[in-house]
């Protein structure tokens, strides 16, 4: 392992800091030693900075961060010449980038060439190929799953009891671990813009709905190309930037959309993340909802569960730690696919599959699989074998200390 300190960030995200801690457990176990700084904890008099130059050492000492945390103007961070102290020592980086790289125009313009950046789907990394041609060290790395915190040694497996039920006796057939938000906010935002880019707005969340497979920035670029034929490359990718409230729009339809047609044919839900109260839908009473949890409150749901559903947040090329965990939890995962997803999976075998394009077909999908629980165990089971094998954090920080060379 050629780096052998690695820093961390923690209490900026509470799952991008799970991330984190099965990335270090990882590399402790490879001989590195860990360093992990705390955004959330307000560090007078450049503490923060301090503590890092004590930790680096010259060569030795990597930086290992998602979408950017610490490497945003934090002021805990800044160097002597003004600049982050990790220019100013000339740390490398590896960021992992989880969501659309829309969402980090400013960043991305203005990183290092040198910086080696992570991408969770693969038409991400094509985008940043065409739109960001001075960042070189490009990567795809898919979330991994997870069963449980391994990085927590003081935790006693707060959910053991739960990981040795049965799998016929677990209380729960369907959760579904996500967050909603409500259409009702995103509306007041359209309605309240001028009618022209109104109409803009609708026809483009019009065809994304319709075509179900195609990347976000693709919409985007068609539609900003066929008002603006001249548009060069930084137009585009300037105007995208204010159209990424349309992927929250198409992810909260269809998460409503999805979740009412199971509810609404009869099936109870536990829903592990906030508002889902919200939503539209004639059967209430056969809602569960726990409110927003951690990640490790949400894995012992996930053990509980004999199926765990997942939506895609549109990434179509990539994957969603969901999806490992589930099948790391031995549940039974049912989610729509990508192309990515079809190559390291096997639908017949490691999951259960439904179509944006045909959601009225889920609730019979769920009805038959819990009617056929032998069959269902054993896809649950070979989910596990396949996600313990190759879609664990231990795979992810194998690939990054393969890359460190």
């Amino acid at each position: 392992m050629y780096y052998t300190r690695i820093i961390f960030f923690k209490n900026a995200v509470e799952t991008l800091t799970f991330f984190s801690r099965q990335l270090a457990y990882h590399f402790k176990e490879n001989g590195a030693d860990v360093l992990f700084v705390d955004i959330d904890h307000s560090l007078k008099n450049g503490e923060s900075s301090l503590q890092i130059r004590d930790f680096a050492l010259p060569e030795k000492t990597l930086v290992v961060t998602f979408n950017f945390i610490g490497l945003s103007g934090e002021e805990q961070f800044l160097g002597k010449d003004g600049g982050n102290v990790f220019d100013e020592l000339s740390l490398p980086v590896f960021n992992i980038i989880v969501d659309h790289p829309l969402y980090y125009y400013s960043q991305l313009m203005t990183a290092s060439p040198k910086m080696h950046i992570f991408t969770v789907d693969r038409e991400h990394l094509l985008f940043m190929k065409n739109y960001y041609p001075h960042l070189k060290n490009l990567h795809f790395m898919p979330l991994a799953g997870s069963f449980e915190d391994l990085y927590d040694t003081d935790n006693e497996s707060a959910d053991s009891f739960y990981s040795n039920i049965p799998f016929g006796d677990r209380p729960y057939n369907l959760v579904f671990p996500a967050n909603y938000v409500s259409l009702d906010n995103i509306n007041d935002r359209l309605s309240k813009a001028e009618p022209e880019y109104r109409d803009f707005y609708m026809a483009v969340t019009d065809d994304l709905l319709k075509n179900t497979d195609k990347p976000l920035d693709i919409a985007f670029k068609e539609a900003i190309l066929r008002e603006f034929p001249d548009a060069t490359i930084g137009d585009a990718i300037s105007a995208m930037r204010g159209m990424l409230f349309i992927d929250l729009y198409i992810r909260s339809t269809f998460r409503n959309q999805i979740a009412s047609v199971i509810l609404d044919s009869g099936i109870p839900v536990l829903f592990v993340g906030k508002d889902w109260e919200k939503i539209d839908t004639k059967r209430p009473d056969l809602m569960t909802v726990t409110g927003q949890v951690n990640t490790v409150k949400c894995l012992s749901y996930m053990k509980q569960s004999k199926i765990t559903l997942n939506i895609m947040p549109w990434f179509k090329d990539g994957a969603h730690d969901r999806i490992f965990s589930g099948m790391m939890c031995k549940s039974a995962v049912l989610t729509d696919l990508s192309p990515y997803l079809q190559e390291v999976l096997s639908p017949k075998d490691d999951l259960l599959t439904f179509s944006l394009d045909h959601i009225d077909d889920i609730p019979k999908i769920i009805d038959n699989a819990l009617c056929k629980p032998e069959q269902l165990l054993r896809t649950a089971l070979h989910g596990y074998e396949t996600a313990a094998g190759s879609h664990t954090w231990k795979n992810r920080a194998d690939y990054l200390i393969k890359i460190m060379g």
